[in-house]
């Protein structure tokens, strides 16, 4: 009788080689079941999970021999895996735990937003920075542990801005046409001012935003007419990003 040695991850097996002595057939019995066998060829019992087992052979006239069989637990072996995942937030994101490894516990912790915390591949709604770690445990001190870093993509949040529709030169409040918005918006790379037929009547360039800096309402020096003028601006953030933006403004007198 020899024993197939039980791993991490995988069972061991008995088998029965050789029945000597007795009559033909012969009856093998072991972990509650009962198996046939012909004294040649050998009788294999699978799926054998470390511990004490008796192997009782019985033959046709009744006659039984028993022999105790010991599977011991492998040795502790710890495997350790990392992966990282760069996300946007919002995104699903599915985990996996390592792969060929018929664990017979998976834990996932923190278990808070994964859709399971005991099956081999939960997914969650990336909202911030996280870590998950997962543990599969196989026989004896053997497992298998894996750390899975979350780390959300920079967002470009910026400080919305303003661009008034409507001046009036020389006033107070809206004398100067210009962008405001508060610390995000670092630069008015270009700000031109067209009439509605397409002449430029001024192109300013590299100036901070909320004035003084701006469009007056002039054209050569001189006070344009009231009515309706068209503009375009590119604008400059703090993080380098730019964005362009156009519309039209009404000069009022």
């Amino acid at each position: 009788m020899t024993e197939v040695a039980v791993e991490c991850f995988t069972p061991g097996q008995i088998r029965v080689e050789v029945i000597q002595g007795g009559t033909a057939p012969y009856t093998v019995t072991a972990l509650g079941q009962q198996f046939a066998g012909d004294g040649i060829d050998p009788v294999v019992i699978g799926q054998v999970e470390p511990g004490s087992y008796t192997v009782v052979i019985s033959d046709a006239n009744g006659c039984a021999a028993s022999e105790t069989v010991v599977l011991a637990p492998p040795s502790g072996v710890l495997q350790t895996y990392s992966e990282s995942y760069d996300v946007n937030r919002g995104d699903i994101v599915q985990l996996q735990a390592p792969a060929g490894y018929p664990a017979f516990s998976i834990v996932w912790s923190p278990a808070d937003g994964l859709s399971c915390a005991d099956c081999p591949a939960p997914w969650f709604v990336a909202d911030e920075d996280a870590v998950y770690n997962v543990e599969l445990n196989g026989y004896g001190a053997c497992r298998v542990t894996g750390e899975y870093s979350i780390t959300l993509r920079s967002e470009s949040v910026k400080t919305p801005y303003y661009v008034p529709n409507v001046i009036r030169p020389g006033s107070y409040e809206n004398g100067v046409f210009t962008v405001f918005s508060g610390a995000d918006l670092v630069n008015i790379k270009l700000l031109r001012v067209y009439t509605r037929w397409g002449e430029l009547v001024s192109e300013i360039r590299d100036f901070p935003p909320n004035g003084p800096t701006g469009w007056e309402g002039d054209f050569q020096g001189k006070p344009v007419n009231p009515g309706v003028f068209v503009y375009y601006a590119e604008l400059e953030f703090a993080d380098g990003g730019t964005e362009q933006v156009k519309g039209d403004v009404t000069v009022l007198r």
